[in-house]
C-alpha cells in the first residue's frame, strides 16, 4: 500500500495502477528463443522403426580381433531411421518401410559374413577362404549360398553400412539419409548414418 501511495502521488494523472509481479516477466528471456516457422517451406523429418521382427542371425569371423578370430554367431536386432523431405506429412509410410527392411534382412539372415579379401578362389558352389589369425591358420570351404562376402571386416559397423546400401535404392526419392542401428547382444552395437541422395 505504501508503494501504491507513492506512485499515486508521483503520477496523479494515471487513473489505474496495477502493482505486483507480472506473470510475463519470466518469459522475457524466452524472447531470445523465438523462431519463425514458414509453413510453406520444405520440411525434413525422420521416422524410426524398431520391432523385434527386424532381426537376423549370422556367423562371422574377425581375424584381426583375437577374441573374435574364430567362427561365432549372433542374433542381432535392427532399428532403422529414415530421414527425408515430408510429402503429404509423411517421410515414408511405416508399413512400406518395414516391408523394405524385412526384405533386406531376409537376404542376410543365417549367412556367414567374411571379408572378401580372405577369398582365395571359388568354384561353382563354394568359396575358399584362407587367413592366418591369432587363433591359427584357417582354410575354409564354404557354400556360396550361405556366405556373404563384404568389402571390409564383418563388424556391426560394416553390416550397418551394408544394410544402408541394400535399402538406399529402394527408398522413395524424398528420402535423403538412412540410419541403421544394429544391436549385437545386449547393450552394445553400432549406428551408421549415411546420406543416400
Amino acid at each position: 500500500m505504501n508503494e501504491f501511495k507513492i506512485i499515486q502521488e508521483r503520477f496523479p494523472f494515471v487513473d489505474m495502477i496495477a502493482i505486483g509481479r507480472s506473470s510475463y516477466l519470466g518469459k522475457i528471456d524466452e524472447m531470445q528463443n523465438i523462431f519463425l516457422f514458414d509453413k510453406d517451406s520444405k520440411q525434413v523429418g525422420s521416422i524410426f522403426i524398431e520391432d523385434p521382427s527386424l532381426s537376423f542371425d549370422y556367423a562371422h569371423i574377425l581375424p584381426l580381433v583375437e577374441k573374435c578370430s574364430i567362427i561365432h554367431g549372433h542374433t542381432s536386432t535392427v532399428m532403422v531411421e529414415i530421414i527425408g523431405e515430408m510429402k503429404n506429412n509423411l517421410v515414408i509410410d511405416f508399413s512400406e518401410a518395414k516391408k523394405l527392411i524385412k526384405e533386406a534382412l531376409y537376404q542376410i539372415d543365417h549367412k556367414f559374413f567374411i571379408n572378401r579379401k580372405y577369398l582365395k578362389k571359388e568354384d561353382k558352389d563354394h568359396f575358399f577362404i584362407e587367413f592366418d589369425g591369432p587363433k591359427g591358420y584357417f582354410d575354409l570351404k564354404v557354400p556360396k549360398y550361405t556366405t556373404y562376402l563384404l568389402e571390409g571386416e564383418a563388424t556391426v559397423e560394416n553390416l550397418s553400412t551394408e544394410i544402408i546400401r541394400m535399402l538406399a535404392d529402394k527408398m522413395p526419392e524424398n528420402v535423403q539419409a538412412l540410419g541403421v542401428y544394429i544391436y549385437e547382444g545386449v547393450n552394445k552395437g553400432a549406428h551408421i548414418l549415411s546420406y543416400i541422395r
